[in-house]
């Protein structure tokens, strides 16, 4: 099952059953509809990864805190080794969405713009001169190259670093080409877009696994 199809059967469950919303709002009724959540979460993804195929880990935080927590299918097939709740797992260019959406939410509380300069929250960033944006950072059209391209990358992957050090690493490499012109995938770019999130105060710090 696709991740995207993961998180849209967990957001769904999540959602109160229809009238929920008109119930007094009292401990014991919230106690049993996070009970009840609980029972629909484990039972859909038991459902979608079996026991002997391969798995995932499924955290539902609320309001700060972890109501489920759950492993299910295998880790390694070729050892039948199961999953398990504690398993640090990749989770990729999923939390691109994540990122995109932190910076549209930004913008429209006017904390930025998407027409804004990237020196404007990294003031060290070469540019060359050139206007690079938020939205060709957004867009994979930035001309910045992919840390994922780069030769060390199989070596430094590994490496538990800062985004201003990752960033620090890969900033004054050539562009591939004028920011606008054309499309390039770009971890590099979001990235980098990841710290406005940071300087805007919306998160301290992001680790991405791109």
């Amino acid at each position: 099952m696709s991740t995207l199809r993961s998180i849209c059967i967990a957001i769904s469950l999540l959602l109160p059953p229809h009238g929920a919303f008109a119930q007094t709002a009292q401990a014991p009724v919230r106690a049993t509809a996070e009970r009840d959540v609980v029972a629909r979460l484990d039972l859909a993804f038991a459902r979608h990864y079996p026991a002997h195929q391969p798995g995932a880990v499924i955290i539902v935080v609320k309001h700060g805190t972890t109501i489920f927590r759950k492993a299910y299918g295998l880790a390694d097939l070729s050892k039948t080794l199961p999953m398990a709740p504690g398993m640090a797992l990749r989770f990729g260019s999923v939390t691109k969405q994540f990122t995109a959406t932190a910076i549209l939410l930004l913008a429209d509380q006017g904390k930025l713009a998407l027409s804004d300069d990237i020196r404007q929250f990294l003031p060290d960033f070469p540019t060359d001169d050139k206007t690079i944006t938020v939205e060709h950072l957004l867009t994979h059209t930035s001309g910045i190259v992919s840390y994922t391209g780069m030769r060390d990358f199989l070596a430094r992957r590994a490496m538990d670093v800062s985004v201003v050090e990752m960033i620090d690493h890969f900033k004054y490499e050539p562009r591939q080409f004028e920011a606008g012109q054309r499309y390039s995938y770009s971890n590099s770019g979001y990235l980098a877009v990841s710290s406005i999130k940071c300087n805007t105060g919306l998160m301290n710090r992001i680790g991405l696994q791109l």
